[in-house]
């Protein structure tokens, strides 16, 4: 292949494709030298008149002008008196230069170059310059402080202050140049970068101060944009001046209201993002699901958001998804991510308190100050992110109905009245117009906390309807509606017809929360649709998890499940969002004492306790007068448990710490008592599992490791260890009697217990925990157990299996105790093991290896763990486990059909589908039965008729030439091909690159199995010539056909004669076009045959 020439344009590596118009422009300017290298001047003009019609001519000199300095006077001039399109095609390259994702990769000399360019053309006021500034200032990405972006700046600042005349006789470009260097400032905040700020300063000072009512038309984000710098001196007295002497700035400018009344140009808010942001947040609302964005949005805020210095760029991002685009009724009506569920996630990446506040004053900007006559999708977002947080989340619901409230009295106090009729309105509207229908079932749900009422009734009083019913009915079929933009940008109600439109529902509120007990489960298992279907985990970059389920998303019953951290979300100190800050300290004292939540206040939420919340377990509670043994330890555990689980809900870490040494101590104490004293665990357990489940909450409210989290295998330091509960204690204590049968028995029975008494609906918390504990205890560096390590996995399993039989269900009575007490086991053990996935995917890569091996009845060939094992490897642990299947030491898939998972794993994604075919192959590769029976799965199941599964045939090959091509294979090889009319090129080229690998290694063996194949074939046809064999003989056929002609020189040791027959006896039968060659070649070789005969015969 011929070896690229290096761009003069940019700076590519050789892994980077190149750029068309750089490569187009780089032909035109060595065709342009070769034809004018030795001309004279004035041949060289003429040269250049004659052919200025040719756009090659004009590219040639533009890349010229961009690559040489020295020549670019001369080579304007050229442009100059030869353009025939008043620079229409010069300004078409330039803006594919500017518009292109190589732009940040451009040379800095040509970059200069690029701006000495468009400094001309502006110079020469050409038509449609103003297309190249708006494009350069989009190229600044939000919070980048690298040199190259400082420089970028500066050249912009430098061609605004040469044509500043010219750029305010253009609003837009006036307007562009006011909003990006006001945002940028914040960037330059370093000593390096001081000199550049001060110079943006100085020119947005001179362009607003001389352009003040040009630029009132840029609307309240340019009221957001100055109060975010409006502490720096030089635009504080500007910001004095808009305040408290408006006419100052100009005599019809009547004050601040009238900029906050106006809507912020959508185009302007576009501007702060680069043109590759926009277009990957657009891919992500365009394109993907509720159920798989996380990981696109994830891959966006890593690229663009995850240093401190993109901080306040959050802002803007959130401005342009709220107010910058807005979704299309064909969005609106799909199962399409929304928006709300978008700002929720991005939440959850902040860290700084200043920041999130400047993001809730984002997203509530526009509601602070609407009128009827508002697009009622401003304020969409903020209202749904409040009403979906409810359910799972009302602690977010009240801290964004807390921060609106705040913004109503002190965002601008002079205007509070004002700012509260609009809030008013603005819900008045999203009520009239379906996005919500009411708003008592906020006010009403059990988990609003009384001042969260109380700031709703002061804004919504006259929205608020007690007459009606305040709990929303669940849907009924054909009752959802959901809210849709009409022709006028108007929102209207659209009853639903189809019950696919119903499940894409997004506007009906969430029915009312279930049990505590049931919550709880929730949260530890997720609802039973959220196991049964797709259920996805996102790990942020802020270390928290966001867990989003398809159905609670996009559908109709449920609200999104999104966690937020605390950094993230508390309300910070409120001089930020507000404009008037006479005395901040008194409010922002207020608030933050309204509004300290951890983490846990969003996941604890599901704790929360209701009246009937203990009347199971005091139902089954014992007499404790009967164990007098214990003294008051069951009451003291009791208590401490209690108080555990109140003070995660009020978040009060001291408390919770505290009580849990106090609950670790008494529930050590009950355990010693328990292994001396002949009491059955039936009895002592009912009083206690509740609260060892209580007890561990804590647990879920700091999920995962942090770097502080300590584990201990020692019962007293257990007690000691603040980030262990006491579900650690019990695994601590069997782990400690491990080399007694007696005793662990006796723990085993006790566990047994705890995991029965538990549970509800079937899921437990015991299992998941279990294995999340001795995932620890089975790192081998922790404990130098490694010779160890076998027997210590395999009494794991048959210690969990033992707790799960221990304390037997009720089984089907067609069921067999054995089969019955293998089902369970097989449910129990998916459970736990999506749970572990949920929290810990480490623990999950560390503890399923283990499970194949020792536990291979439940786990291998078993599905729903087959999935959980691909979806949570890590890419340095599949060739790990690759050895271990293809060395056979453990299993994964089994004997059993693999038809069912085959077509399962198509619906994957393309990873999970790449290490599903790898594993696949280091499991039964070289094996000619379970290759035979993969063929035979897949002809079964006729799933080479299913359409797009590359990754299956990508496997296929190298699986199936793992094994000689024998007449079983071959068989088997072409029962595969599927019986429809046209076979696929796919197909087809998948089975040559088959046939092809094994003539290369097994070439007599291929011969013998091709040609026994074929004649069976052919009887086949001859006997019985119905239309399945006649298809898969003109597939064959055409197999062969395609194989001969991608052969340069067919290889005659292969295409015998005696094969090349059989082909065309074979493609007589089913009438297919064979190539003319393979007549000729089979009569050659025929006489040929027959004239060694005669010779034979002779001698």
């Amino acid at each position: 292949m011929a070896q690229r020439s290096a761009s003069r344009l940019l700076d590519l590596d050789p892994v980077d494709h190149p750029d068309k118009h750089d490569e187009e422009m780089g032909k035109c300017y060595e065709e342009f030298l070769i034809n004018t290298g030795a001309m004279s001047t004035n041949e060289l003009h003429a040269y250049v008149h004659d052919t200025a019609a040719v756009r090659a001519t004009m590219l040639a000199l533009l890349y010229s002008v961009l690559t040489d300095r020295t020549k670019a006077d001369s080579d304007f001039e050229l442009l100059r008196v030869s353009n025939r399109d008043n620079y229409g095609t010069i300004l078409r390259e330039l803006e594919h230069l500017i518009e292109s994702p190589y732009f940040p990769r451009m040379k800095s000399d040509v970059r200069r170059q690029l701006f000495w360019m468009v400094d001309r053309l502006t110079a020469a006021n050409v038509a449609g310059v103003e297309t190249l500034h708006l494009q350069l200032l989009r190229q600044i990405p939000g919070g980048d402080i690298s040199q190259s972006t400082a420089t970028l700046c500066k050249l912009l600042l430098d061609l605004c202050e040469t044509h500043r005349t010219w750029v305010e006789g253009r609003t837009r470009v006036l307007h562009a140049y006011v909003y990006i260097f006001l945002r940028t400032i914040a960037d330059h905040k370093s000593a390096s970068l001081r000199e550049l700020q001060q110079s943006e300063i100085a020119l947005i000072i001179k362009l607003l101060r001389h352009n003040w009512l040009s630029c009132c038309a840029m609307g309240r984000d340019l009221i957001r944009a100055l109060q975010d710098v409006s502490k720096i001196p030089e635009i504080a007295s500007l910001w004095e001046d808009i305040l408290n002497r408006p006419q100052s700035l100009h005599k019809s400018f009547d004050g601040m209201l009238s900029i906050l009344q106006t809507q912020t140009p959508p185009e302007l808010l576009r501007f702060r993002l680069t043109p590759q942001m926009e277009m990957s947040l657009r891919w992500i609302f365009d394109k993907l699901t509720a159920s798989n964005y996380q990981r696109n949005l994830e891959w966006f805020v890593k690229r663009w958001l995850s240093s401190p210095a993109t901080e306040h760029f959050y802002a803007d991002v959130i401005r342009y998804i709220v107010a910058g685009w807005y979704p299309s009724n064909e969005l609106l009506q799909s199962n399409k991510v929304p928006r709300y569920a978008i700002i929720g996630t991005l939440f959850t990446y902040i860290k700084s308190h200043v920041t999130a506040a400047n993001v809730k004053l984002s997203l509530f900007l526009d509601w602070l100050f609407f009128a009827d006559d508002s697009n009622i999708m401003l304020i969409e977002p903020a209202m749904l992110l409040m009403e979906r947080s409810i359910k799972y989340h009302p602690y977010i619901t009240g801290m964004l109905v807390e921060f609106l409230r705040f913004a109503v009295d002190e965002y601008h106090p002079t205007l509070s009245g004002h700012i509260m009729k609009c809030v008013g309105t603005g819900m008045k509207n999203l009520l009239r117009k379906g996005v919500i229908k009411r708003l008592t079932t906020i006010y009403n749900y059990p988990t609003i906390d009384d001042v969260t009422k109380r700031q709703l009734m002061d804004m919504f009083a006259s929205s608020l309807d007690f007459t009606s019913n305040s709990r929303q009915p669940t849907p009924q079929q054909g009752e959802p509606s959901l809210h849709i933009l009409n022709e006028d940008n108007a929102m209207t109600d659209v009853a639903y017809m189809s019950s696919e439109t119903k499940a894409n529902s997004r506007a009906t509120t969430p029915a009312a929360p279930e049990g505590e007990d049931q919550e709880l489960d929730e949260y530890l298992y997720g609802t039973d649709t959220m196991i049964e279907e797709n259920h996805v985990v996102l790990d942020t970059t802020a270390g928290d998890q966001i867990m989003t389920d398809v159905n609670t998303l996009s559908g109709i019953n449920d609200s999104p499940h999104i966690e937020f951290d605390r950094d993230t979300m508390e309300t910070p100190d409120v001089h930020t969002p507000s404009i008037h800050t006479p005395d901040p300290s008194r409010k922002s004292e207020e608030m933050d004492a309204a509004s300290t939540h951890d983490l846990s206040a969003d996941k604890i939420s599901d704790f929360e306790e209701d009246e009937d919340s203990d009347d199971d377990v005091d139902g089954r509670e014992q007499n404790q007068q009967s164990f007098w043994m214990f003294a008051d330890l069951l009451p003291r555990f009791q208590d401490a448990s209690r108080t555990i689980k109140t003070a995660c809900v009020n978040n009060d870490i001291d408390e919770i710490q505290a009580h849990s040494y106090m609950c670790k101590k008494n529930l050590r104490e009950i355990l010693n008592i328990y292994l001396k004293m002949a009491i059955p665990a039936k009895n002592l357990v009912p009083n206690l599992a509740k609260y060892i489940r209580d007890g561990s909450c804590s647990k879920y409210v700091n999920s995962g490791k942090s770097e502080n989290d300590q584990f201990t295998l020692d019962q007293e330091e257990t007690v000691q260890v603040e980030t262990m509960d006491a579900m650690d204690l019990l695994f601590v204590t069997i782990w400690s009697l491990w080399d007694s049968e007696s005793q662990r028995k006796k723990m085993v029975d006790f566990i047994s217990c705890v995991m029965h008494l538990s549970r509800r609906g079937g899921k437990h918390l015991v299992g998941m925990r279990w294995w999340s504990f001795f995932s620890r205890v089975l790192q081998a560096e922790h404990l130098s157990i490694a010779p160890l390590f076998p027997a210590i996995s395999e009494s794991i399993c048959e210690v969990y299996q033992s707790i799960i039989l221990s304390n037997p269900d009720l089984s089907p009575d067609s069921m067999n105790e054995e089969d019955a007490n293998e089902l369970r086991c097989k449910q129990y053990l998916a459970k736990d093991l999506m749970s572990l996935q949920d929290s810990d995917l480490l623990a999950v890569q560390q503890v399923t290896p283990i499970i194949f091996k020792f536990l291979p009845r439940l786990s291998v060939g078993n599905k729903e763990i087959i999935r959980i094992l691909i979806s949570s490897l890590l890419p340095d642990k599949i060739s790990v486990l690759s050895s271990q299947l293809s060395c056979k030491y453990l299993k994964v898939f089994g004997s059993e059909d693999l038809g069912p998972i085959i077509i399962e794993s198509l619906s994957w994604e393309t990873f999970e589908q790449i290490v599903f075919w790898r594993l696949l192959q280091a499991e039964i590769g070289t094996c000619a039965d379970k290759v035979d029976s993969l063929m035979d799965a897949i002809a079964t199941e006729n799933i080479l008729e299913i359409p797009e599964i590359p990754e299956l045939l990508i496997a296929l090959p190298t699986i199936i030439t793992s094994i000689p091509p024998n007449p079983s294979a071959i068989r088997h090889l072409m029962s595969m091909l599927p019986e429809v009319t046209s076979i696929s090129r796919n197909i087809i080229s998948t089975v040559v690159e088959i046939l092809d690998r094994w003539k290369g290694r097994y070439l007599e063996d291929l011969q013998d199995g091709v040609t026994g194949s074929l004649k069976e074939l052919i009887s086949a046809i001859k006997s019985d010539p119905n239309d399945a064999v006649i298809k898969v003989g003109e597939h064959i056929s055409t197999i062969f056909v395609y194989w001969w002609k991608l052969q340069m020189t067919p290889d005659e040791n292969f295409w015998t004669g005696s094969l090349l027959s059989q082909l065309i006896t074979l493609g007589d039968l089913v009438n297919s076009d064979l190539p003319p060659a393979w007549r000729a070649d089979a009569s050659k070789k025929s006489k040929k045959r027959q004239s060694i005969a005669v010779f034979s015969d002779s001698e």
